[in-house]
């Protein structure tokens, strides 16, 4: 999982496991301490019965809440992704897609979705 952030919008992207995840076990969840010992940021996305997804900021952590039909369906289908607000704040949470130029050699591309712009890269398995 991991996250662009500017003064208007929170972008997470989850990988091919993390969708899986998302699916089979109802949630996936980051976070990160700036100073060890000290309160954490995080992001915290989770399935429930709702009909719209939600998300709401508290204690350092933005909880994301996406419907349960929606979840299940998604590793399977080619949906990339939910849009909603948090206050004035636009939040996506998207699959992972692989990049159409090479950016870092270290970067597992395998976990990535391929890219519904390129016509020749392969499903994940």
């Amino acid at each position: 999982m991991n996250a662009r952030i500017d003064e208007s919008s929170v972008r997470i992207r989850l990988l091919v496991g993390d969708v899986a995840k998302l699916a089979s076990d109802g949630a996936v969840e980051c976070s990160l301490a700036f100073v060890p010992g000290t309160p954490v940021f995080g992001f915290r996305i989770e399935t429930a019965p709702v009909s719209e997804p939600q998300a709401v900021f508290t204690n350092g952590q933005l909880l994301v809440t996406m419907p349960l039909e929606f979840a299940a369906a998604w590793p399977l289908n080619d949906e990339v992704g939910l849009d909603m607000r948090c206050g004035e704040l636009r939040v996506t949470v998207e699959k992972d897609l692989r990049r159409l130029k090479p950016w870092r050699t270290e970067s597992a591309e395998t976990e990535r979705y391929p890219n519904p712009r390129s016509r020749n890269q392969a499903k994940p398995v």
